[in-house]
């Protein structure tokens, strides 16, 4: 008979970490919510994409170098409906994905179809039963293709909280190209259920824009294989996304993530998810953790030194006008498991940094940021990880404030 107690002891560390990272999320989101009201009165049940791990507001024109990865998302009123295209194209990774959406919104309930796809050539995890646990190993080359039609009905719940259901059908191959055989395909169906709450706001002015405000959304999947008599898995996820001024120059951004299954029938089958890059925790190459089960922190917190916002005139040409120069730090921490089994060891990975932000405007019709940051995992073997980035949007609701949707 085995002893129990090192499985125990990794299992109660792994949700000492989930409760601590939630409850000084929440209480930072309380405070920050509570000084507001003083002032003014996506996961898949086999593969979870990198740009679905965390909350984000995202930028028209997103593109992170040293590792090529460009970001488009398009967005267009047509009368009483909305249309979005997204496009997502990783030069180092060899991957690409892109998304169509089309809805209607109504006065309370929103219906909305999308449908998407993504063809990845180089994912270099695979899941292995090895020992009687399915582990994260690294594996040859091989192409994973999926796409898929997402149904969806959103409903309004009162001011800002809302509830969505999502039916989803996604068509996934996945094949080993070194030995010319197919590892799994099959039709993944999925039903979802959201309860979000969407406070992030964009502020802007002659200078640029502003977000303040929290996201917080909460989603159960529960996934079948190829008919509705195959259950894979039960999985709950969580994010948080919060912005906050605490003061004229000082402002912090803060996020938060987690996932893991309540209940799965086939192990072979269930969500794995790969971390490490701009995208999710910074400095550690793009896509190498893999993991069964996460909870993720990342944090900024900015100072403005030059901020030239306020002091902008109204320009009619299409010169580009410096705005705001900004330093920052940066903390990401991300507690894992890469085996199935709760009493699998638990990992945890952490990089420190730092970096520069820079805001540029031209004549109130676009803004610019470019970010200069370096990030250090805090793990023997590594280096220090410089990012360039570079994002473009168009001013929206200059001088107003307007609620964004977080992905």
């Amino acid at each position: 008979m085995t002893d129990s107690t090192p499985a125990r002891r990794t299992f109660l560390i792994f949700l000492c970490s989930l409760l601590a990272m939630g409850t000084w999320s929440c209480l930072f989101a309380w405070s920050a919510w509570a000084q507001d009201q003083e002032g003014s009165d996506q996961a898949s049940p086999v593969e979870v994409n990198l740009e679905q791990v965390q909350a984000r507001v995202s930028p028209d024109f997103q593109l992170v170098l040293p590792y090529g990865n460009l970001e488009l998302f398009l967005h267009e009123r047509f009368g009483t409906f909305a249309g979005a295209f997204s496009l997502d194209y990783r030069f180092l990774s060899n991957s690409v994905g892109a998304s169509l959406s089309l809805s209607r919104p109504f006065r309370v309930i929103t219906p909305a179809v999308r449908m998407h796809t993504r063809v990845d050539f180089e994912n270099y995890l695979l899941p292995e039963l090895r020992e009687g646990d399915f582990t994260l190993v690294p594996a040859d080359k091989y192409i994973f293709r999926e796409r898929g039609v997402d149904l969806s009905v959103d409903v309004r719940i009162s001011g800002r909280n809302h509830a969505t259901a999502a039916f989803l059908v996604s068509d996934v191959y996945r094949g080993d190209l070194s030995e010319s055989e197919v590892v799994t395909r099959g039709t993944d169906l999925a039903f979802r259920s959201t309860l979000a709450y969407d406070g992030v706001m964009q502020l802007e002015n002659q200078g640029g824009v502003f977000l303040t405000g929290m996201h917080a959304s909460t989603s159960l999947d529960a996934g079948f294989r190829d008919s509705f008599s195959d259950p894979v898995s039960m999985e709950h996820s969580a994010k948080l996304l919060l912005y906050r001024s605490l003061g004229r120059r000082l402002g912090t951004r803060v996020n938060v993530s987690m996932s893991y299954p309540l209940k799965l029938w086939r192990r072979d089958l269930s969500s794995f998810y790969q971390l490490g890059g701009y995208g999710s925790i910074r400095g550690y190459p793009e896509g190498e953790l893999g993991a069964f089960r996460y909870a993720l922190l990342t944090s900024d917190v900015q100072y403005r030194v030059i901020d030239l916002s306020a002091d902008l005139p109204e320009i009619a040409d299409r010169r580009l006008l410096l705005s705001r120069v900004s330093p920052y730090a940066l903390f990401d921490l991300l507690v894992y498991q890469d085996s199935l089994d709760l009493d699998s060891q638990t990992r945890a990975a952490l990089s420190l940094g730092g970096g520069v932000s820079v805001n540029l405007v031209e004549a109130g019709r676009r803004h610019f940021t470019i970010r200069l940051s370096l990030a250090q995992p805090l793990r023997r073997g590594y280096t220090p990880t410089l990012y360039l980035t570079v994002e473009s949007s168009p001013f929206r609701s200059r001088g107003s404030g307007q609620t964004l949707a977080v992905e």
